[in-house]
Order: structure tokens, then sequence, then C-alpha cells
């Protein structure tokens, strides 16, 4: 027997169980029938020597010495990594094989033990695992007997103004435009920023240039312009022209 799986193989007439006994003497001229037989995870995929090929039995007739090999491979079962949520982040597994990012799926032999292990990107959370008996924040052990599916979770805080993936209380005083802050990381800003200072404005904050932490913004209501600092790219001014009628009102501050 060769190959990457396991099984056996047995004879009629007895004589084989290899396994144990993997040779025989029988008569001239007999016809030995050879029955092959994989083990759980691997499957026989073919006989070689004594005229037999294919997956089914093997029968010799005796008419000299003659040996015959069967093959047995391991399976191998893909395990699919999928990314959920409103935060962003990566998955890796050992043994190597998945980095999702880019590679989310990848074949394990059968009985492998794979272990995923989430990062979030900076201003998300990693939230949890689903599939593949896994559950809670720290690392995924899979053990592959068959094709499996596990699913990553990862958050963005809201209102996260230093973009370590929590929310930061923050209040803004419309009469003097000043932001204050309490960063979950950098602690009190007094006042973070001063922007806004006109009673038409209405704070929208919200991550306008997609770095993962939340900008100062408002919108004046009577012409729709919307004017946002970026804490990446600074300030525009305005952002944005849209809106511009009494009886709308920013979505952004709804939510709030």
């Amino acid at each position: 027997m060769t190959g990457t799986g396991s099984g056996g193989v047995t004879s009629v007439l007895a004589g084989i169980d290899c396994g144990s006994t993997c040779s025989a003497s029988f008569n001239n001229n007999t016809n030995v029938t050879l029955t092959a037989a994989a083990s759980t995870g691997s499957t026989f995929t073919s006989w070689s020597g004594g005229g037999c090929s294919g997956t089914g039995t093997c029968t010799v007739t005796i008419t000299a010495a003659t040996s015959v090999t069967a093959t047995f491979t391991l399976n191998t079962y893909s395990l699919a990594v999928s990314k959920v949520g409103t935060g962003s982040g990566t998955v890796t597994s050992a043994p190597t094989g998945i980095t999702c990012g880019s590679t989310c799926s990848a074949p394990f032999n059968y009985n492998t033990n794979v272990t995923l292990t989430a990062a979030a990107s900076t201003g998300s959370t990693f939230t949890g695992w689903s599939g593949g008996g896994c559950s809670g924040t720290g690392t995924c052990t899979v053990t592959m007997t068959a094709a499996t599916s596990v699913t990553a979770t990862f958050t963005k805080a809201s209102d996260d103004y230093d973009g370590d993936g929590k929310t930061d209380p923050a209040v803004f005083e419309k009469a003097t435009g000043n932001w204050f802050v309490v960063g979950s990381k950098v602690g009190f800003f007094t006042p973070a920023l001063n922007f806004g200072n006109d009673t038409n404005y209405i704070p929208v904050p919200g991550d306008y240039d997609g770095d993962g932490k939340t900008d100062a913004a408002v919108f004046e209501k009577a012409t729709g312009n919307w004017f946002v600092v970026g804490s990446k790219v600074g300030f525009f001014t305005p952002a944005l022209n849209f809106g511009n009628d009494t009886n709308y009102i920013p979505v952004v501050a709804l939510a709030k």
C-alpha cells in the first residue's frame, strides 16, 4: 500500500488482510480477488500491478509470484472565512493557507487542526466568530473533517475620535463651536476643536476621509453646506452642498 492516506486490503480466497498480513501463498491458477477499503478521512484511488487498475476489486490469476499496489490518498477539505460587520480586519491561519485580506479559503488535510487568528484594523474591533464550532474573540481552532465555513465579525465604533476602535464621549457647544472629546486612548481634549460656531449649524460627525477616525463636521441648514475637518486631510470648505432646504434634516444628526 502507498500514498498519503491509509486503508486496508483483504483477499478472497482468505489469506491477505493488509493491515497486518500483506502477502500470502495461493495455488497455481487460483483467482484471488482483492478488495480495498479506505480508512476514515482517506480515499482509495487506484490499483497498479497484477493487471489491475481503477478503484473496483482487483482479481489476479496466480500463475507466478505477483505484486499489487493499492494507493490511498488523504482527503483534503476547504476552510472558508467570511468577514462581516461595519468594521474591517484580517484573518490568518496556522498552518498557513489563509490570509484574509486576499486569500479567504484554502484546502487542509483531513483531521488537521487549523487555528484562525483575527486582527482588527485601526478604528475597528473584532467582536466574535461564528461557524466551525467557534465563538468569542480568542483564536478559532477548527478540526478539518469536512468542508467548513467560519465568519469573523468586525465592528467599527461610532464617534471614535482617536481611532482605537472605541466610542469616545463628545459634546458640541453650539454657541462657541467648541468640540469637547474624552478620547479612550488619548484622554480629554479641551477643546478638541473650535469649529462651527453659528446657531445655524447642526453637528454631523462621521468618518468622512476613511481613516478610521471620526471627523468633526457641521451642516448649515440654510445653505445646504457641509463643512468637515478631516482628521487625515484637513478642512473641507464646503465639503459638499446638499440639502439646502429648511425642511431637510441631515440623517447623521437624526442618528445621534
